[in-house]
């Protein structure tokens, strides 16, 4: 069932809406869940009002809500607010995707997030979901919602950054056909230095970071005759697309970022809400969002540079070093860089946009301190060849949309629902201390072991009658030499045949 929330009334060019008025009936949520009944509820226990929704309206925020067949029971829930809904043409092009485990032990499942990074290298939610498991069914049913949430997603300007996930491979193949898929070279190396060692991860590294094709194929070489595996190595580097994690192949700018650690930093900015229930987890990122969102659009308001506070200090950076190189033009588009005496040297080009053989100014969309020494050698600005997402006035339209206010109980009250079936664990022990006997000072105790799916049986103090000879009793001394019982001390049998424990079965 899909519910969509307009939060932006005054769309000056909005069409009509289609606007549904419905009563819902919410019995309450605590740290435990969110429980909801379809019966009426008396007056004292329920919380009822009239939602407004937009029905599939372009500046409306999706709500996915789904349950399980035939029943009210809570399976699984995907949000995306309005307000994130058109930022994607004011940040980085790069959507990460990803999922983590809650943290509830009662009601265990998976946060499923999709951010970008904006201009000033802030990490930003699109969308979130709450899911049992990670696999592919919930992983298809996440970014087809999510192509249909966030504008200008389905393109081939987008690309899209992930770990090597069955499931989520498998879903951006089908459901983003279009959009550039790279690799996360994090997991990567992890697979790299399991199966071949430490050595390998730093021939990786070269490889990740690869110039060109000639660089990338020398290292490959150079790989073959290092490792101690260098054959499997290189058998096992040619099954992977080097467009999907070498730097020279990018079919896109993908701006420095080669892993999906923007999503690992939000997971670890969420580590408090990832305690709670899934019901009060969806609540909980919608206020986190609204909190993100307002302080962001003070900030960036209340800014009087051109450009945002990320680049500026980069360009100053690099205007600051870059008197070390030694430019020669050779003609008004194009300039040969040297530096160390000519040890090193970059060739640099003027286009529409900044090249540089050292790739940054492809990879990060400005120009980088080669190119900036060469045009301030020619006193010229470079402020034509920095991109318009890095500009301040971007980043102010990028939170100028508000995420609306509304109560915590508010969005798990929009389709009455029980809460998710609780974990059930099996084949796991416990020990239980009860007091003993003993010689009827109660000061030790017997420890035994049952399943968790069994309740644990209280057995009086005065029905312990535990033996007190020579070589146990409430002392728990142990005479040295003697095999003893674990449980009563006493010689001459082990834990397994102890008349204690045969008393309590």
């Amino acid at each position: 069932m899909v519910r969509a929330v307009n939060d932006d009334a005054e769309e000056e060019e909005e069409e009509e809406e289609d606007i549904e008025e419905f009563n819902v009936g919410y019995e309450g949520e605590d740290e435990q869940g969110c429980k909801g009944s379809k019966k009426p509820q008396q007056p004292a226990q329920r919380c009822e009002w009239r939602v407004r929704c937009t029905m599939g309206k372009r500046n409306g925020g999706l709500i996915d809500w789904d349950t399980f067949e035939n029943s009210y029971t809570f399976k699984r829930a995907f949000i995306c607010p309005s307000a994130t809904r058109g930022i994607l043409r004011y940040c980085e092009k790069v959507v990460a995707l990803d999922a983590c485990f809650t943290k509830n032990k009662k009601y265990p499942t998976q946060l499923f997030l999709a951010t970008v990074v904006d201009e000033n290298s802030q990490v930003v939610p699109l969308a979130y979901a709450v899911a049992p498991v990670e696999n592919y069914e919930n992983w298809s049913w996440f970014v087809h919602n999510l192509q249909i949430s966030i504008l200008g997603l389905r393109s081939e300007a987008v690309m899209i950054v992930s770990d090597r996930q069955k499931g989520l491979e498998r879903t951006v193949t089908e459901v983003l056909p279009c959009n550039p898929h790279i690799h996360c070279g994090h997991h990567l190396k992890m697979n790299v230095q399991k199966l071949f060692g430490k050595t390998a991860v730093q021939v990786f590294q070269n490889l990740l970071h690869a110039k060109s094709e000639d660089s990338f194929n020398s290292v490959m070489e150079e790989a073959e005759a290092r490792l101690d595996q260098g054959s499997e190595f290189k058998r096992y580097i040619q099954r992977i697309d080097p467009a999907r994690y070498a730097l020279y192949a990018m079919p896109l700018p993908k701006y420095g970022r080669t892993t999906s650690n923007v999503v690992e930093c939000m997971n670890a900015a969420l580590k408090r809400i990832r305690d709670y229930a899934p019901c009060r987890i969806i609540c909980q990122m919608w206020l986190y969002l609204l909190n993100l969102f307002c302080e962001r659009r003070v900030k960036a308001n209340s800014s009087t540079d051109e450009l945002t506070e990320y680049c500026k200090e980069r360009m100053e950076e690099f205007g600051q070093n870059c008197g070390s190189f030694v430019c020669m033009s050779v003609d008004t588009n194009q300039a040969l860089v040297q530096t160390d005496g000519g040890r090193q040297q970059w060739i640099v080009k003027r286009t529409p946009k900044a090249q540089c053989t050292c790739i940054e100014p492809q990879d990060h969309c400005w120009p980088c301190i080669h190119f900036m020494s060469w045009l301030r050698s020619r006193s010229e600005d470079y402020m034509a060849y920095v991109d318009r997402i890095y500009l301040q006035k971007s980043l102010a339209l990028c939170y100028s949309k508000t995420i609306p206010v509304i109560m915590e109980t508010e969005l798990a009250m929009s389709i009455s629902c029980r809460a998710p079936p609780p974990a059930i664990r099996t084949g796991q022990h416990r020990v239980v201390r009860i007091p003993n006997g003993g010689s009827t000072a109660g000061a030790s105790t017997i420890e035994f072991e049952y399943p968790l799916t069994q309740e644990p049986r209280v057995i009086p103090v005065a029905t312990i009658d535990l033996p007190t000879g020579s070589r146990g009793g409430a002392s728990g001394r142990r005479n040295t030499g003697a095999r003893c019982c674990g449980v009563c001390r006493e010689a001459g049998h082990n834990r397994t045949r102890c008349p204690v424990l045969a008393h309590m079965a």
